[in-house]
Formats: structure tokens, sequence, C-alpha cells
């Protein structure tokens, strides 16, 4: 009896470790499956799709500014100014030394109405004033100093200062992202184990390749075409993008379709490169076209950037910290500097020559406007010589307005209809300005050392 009940147990435990160990089986296999198709290049790729897809949406509009261009009249109001000097500013490009802009723009969205105000300097002196208005599909404007007359031309309004509608980019967003992953094909994906370069270490990683055409493309952008013409509300948002009708935008969506039907080879190849490391963590990035393979990595607070062309290094630049700058330019020019609180700054150095580049901008968000200011500055020089210092400053502020600015626009002219005699008149006033007299005079002072060379030339041939 016990003898019985010994072998019993024994058979039930046998079972249990059977049962166990095909759990175990089920449970190794199923993971095998799950990681396999989670580690599959094609999947790698569409996670990639997908994160681009959440950095567009995440790009696709700023509440702040669309707080103030959600108003029914908004306008824009700045100037640009610029100066520049040194050794290499010949007489042509010193001519727009101190130069000023200043603009104010303001649209009207309920009415499809504009104006535009535009005064331009150079050296103090006027160069010339631009006064404009959109109104009932037609764009007016004076040329203020030149001509005291306003002319037309046919112009649809369109919103230079729209609001980014997210939802309406998602959608549109939505589909190109499912065209782009309709047409991926398991044959264009290949994997490979092999040796990268990490931060100064050779790191094993799993390079995940897409191999793809210029043919992959355009049966991506018919396909996109297709999905977009049988979606109402996809083909509103591209009419209210565009300012186009909804005939002209099919028009131009079949235009797609028809193009793609008539593709059937190709004549380009790309392929596109994921680097994973620890199963999960993409690395790098890369596109190869022809011989140029553009990259971009990101590991433990280094990210890198590079072009390059077989041997060649055109381009390589580290940022660690998302602070300092570091790389080369065109394997030889090396390249150092910072990057925060909006400000760029870079040194490039080569044998005694420096230059230094540096972009500052600074914005401000009020209640009711949105206040930019943007400084370029760029110096290069040698010891005892300074080549070029150039300078250039804007500064905007995009607000709220109760009206645009009207001008009297009864007597315009269409402006295939103006005189000959307002033609001469507006090209003998702008001959007189100071920038044309001078652009005038270093043209003659060309062709006059141009013509002596030639003469020198044949004097030698005559010689000889």
């Amino acid at each position: 009896m016990e003898n019985e009940n010994l072998d019993m147990v024994q058979k039930s435990n046998t079972k249990n470790i059977i049962a166990i160990i095909a759990i175990i089986v089920i449970f190794l296999g199923l993971l095998f499956v799950t990681f396999s198709y989670f580690n599959s290049p094609k999947k790698t790729f569409v996670d990639g799709i997908n994160k681009v897809y959440k950095v567009l949406l995440d790009n696709a509009s700023n509440k702040k500014v669309n707080k103030i261009l959600n108003n029914d009249i908004v306008g824009l109001d700045g100037e640009t100014r610029i100066n520049l000097s040194g050794s290499i500013v010949d007489d042509t490009l010193k001519l727009f030394d101190n130069t000023v802009i200043k603009y104010n723009y303001i649209e009207d969205k309920k009415n499809k109405n504009a104006s535009l105000d535009l005064d331009s300097s150079i050296d103090n002196e006027t160069l010339v004033n631009i006064y404009g208005l959109i109104k009932d599909n037609k764009a007016y404007f004076k040329l203020e100093n030149i001509i005291n007359k306003y002319y037309h031309v046919e112009y649809i309004f369109k919103e230079l200062l729209a609001v980014d509608n997210a939802e309406d980019s998602k959608y549109v967003i939505d589909i190109l992202r499912d065209s782009i992953i309709k047409k991926l094909d398991s044959d264009y994906f290949s994997s490979d184990n092999v040796s990268l370069k990490i931060n100064g270490k050779d790191e094993k990683v799993k390079k995940m390749s897409f191999k793809f055409t210029d043919k992959y493309i355009i049966d991506v952008s018919s396909e996109f075409a297709k999905k977009v013409k049988n979606d109402d509300k996809a083909i509103k948002i591209l009419v209210d993008y565009n300012n186009l009708t909804k005939e002209e935008i099919i028009e131009k969506l079949d235009n797609v379709i028809k193009s793609a039907e008539k593709v059937t080879t190709s004549n380009q190849d790309f392929v596109f490169n994921i680097y994973v490391k620890d199963y999960i963590n993409s690395v790098k990035y890369e596109l190869v076209i022809d011989n140029v393979s553009i990259s971009y990595s990101n590991y433990k607070d280094v990210k890198e950037f590079s072009v390059l062309e077989e041997e060649t290094e055109y381009l390589d630049i580290k940022i660690e910290n998302n602070k300092n700058i570091s790389g080369i330019l065109f394997g030889m020019i090396p390249i150092k500097g910072t990057y925060e609180n909006n400000k760029l700054d870079l040194s490039f150095n080569y044998m005694n020559i420096k230059c230094n580049l540096v972009i500052n901008n600074e914005e401000n968000y009020k209640e009711d406007s949105i206040d930019s200011n943007i400084n370029i500055k760029l110096n290069i020089n040698e010891t005892g010589n300074e080549y070029l210092d150039l300078q250039i400053n804007t500064k905007n502020s995009i607000s709220k307005y109760d009206k645009i600015n009207e001008v009297n626009i009864q007597s315009s002219t269409a402006i295939e209809e103006m005189k000959e005699e307002d033609k001469n008149t507006i090209m003998n006033k702008l001959m007189e300005t100071k920038l044309f007299k001078q652009i005038s005079t270093i043209y003659e002072q060309n062709k006059i050392e141009s013509s002596g060379l030639k003469v020198s030339g044949i004097e030698e041939e005559i010689s000889f």
C-alpha cells in the first residue's frame, strides 16, 4: 500500500514537473516570439516613424502664440538692422552697411484684408517706402518716395499670421504616417551585428537597415493622395491651409496619383540604418544616399551629427550635456562652442584665422503680445587684421490690432496698364538714390578695368 502511494506521489510530481517545464517552454517560446517581433527591423522602423510622428505633433502648435494669433485682427511690427565692415568688405558690400528695414503688417482674417508699410534706408538715406493693401482679391501698392500712385495686381488673400491648428495637423499627419507604414515591405529590411564607436569606445550593436528607392517615396505619395482624396475632412484642411478651392486640391491629388502610375522603375537607392544597443536603445540613425552618409546619434547625454562621403569627413559635431559643442569642419577646421538659454556661441580656428559666430534669440511672451529679439554676430580676423565684422539685429512684435491701415485706392491702376511715362519715372527716381548711383559707378569702373585687361592682353600678344 505504501509503495502504491509512493508511486502515485512520484507520478504526480513527475506530471507537475512536466507541466512546469511545459509552461516554461511555452513562456520562453512566447518570449522569444515577442522579443523577435519587437526587435525586428520592421518593428524598429515603425517605432522610429511613431517617434517622428510624436515630435511633429509636439511641435505642431504653440499655445502661447496661438492665443495671440487667434484674434480676428493681428499684426507684426518690426525692424532689421545690418552693419558690416572689414578688409574683405569691398565697395559693393559697403553699400549695405547701416541698412535699416522697418515693417508693419496687419491682417484682418475675418474680412480677408491686410495692410503693409515697409520703409527701407541705407546709411540714413531713404531707399524705398512701400505702402500696400490687400482687399477684394487684389494687392494694391505704392512706392511712396518714387511715384505718388497706387497700382494693383490680382491676389488671393492668404493668412500669413495663421493659427497652427494641432488637431488639423494631427489628422493629416496620421494619414501620412499610415501611408508610409502601409507601403513598408519586409523585403526592404535586413539586420546585422556590428561594432560601433560610441563616445570613443567600440560597442557591439545591432544594425537594422531599411533599403528603399525613389519609387517607394512616389508610392507613399500616391497612397497619401488616394487617402486624402476620399476624405472630406482632410480635403477641407488642405483647402484652408493652401487657400485653394476643393477642385484645385483634388486636381493636384489626381496629378500625384497619375504621375505615380507612370513610374515603374527606380532610379535612386536610399538606405536608412538604425543602430540598437542592448536590444532596445536606438543610439544612432543614419541615412545613406550614394556615397554620402548623414547621421545623428544620441547616447548618455552626448549627441553627435556628422556628414561623410566615403572617407571624407565634411562635418562632425558633438553636443555634451545639451550645452558644450565640439567638432571638426571639412576634416581640418576645429569647432568649439556652447548653446545655452537660446544663445549659440561658436568659434572656428584655422591656422592663424579666427572666426566667431554668435546667435542670440530672446523671446518674451506677454498677455497681449509676443516680442522677439534676434542678434547675429559674425567676426573673422587674423592678428592685426579684421577681415569681416557683420552684425544683424531683428526685433519683432506680434500683437492684436483694432484695424488695418486703410488707404485711398479709388484711383488705382492695374499694373499691366502702367504708362511708359510712369515706368521711366520709377526707374529714374531709383537711379537717383545713393545706392543705385554707387552701384552704377562700381559697374562702370569694372567695365573700364576689364577693358584695360583685354587691351593689355592684346598688347602682350602683339609684342610676342
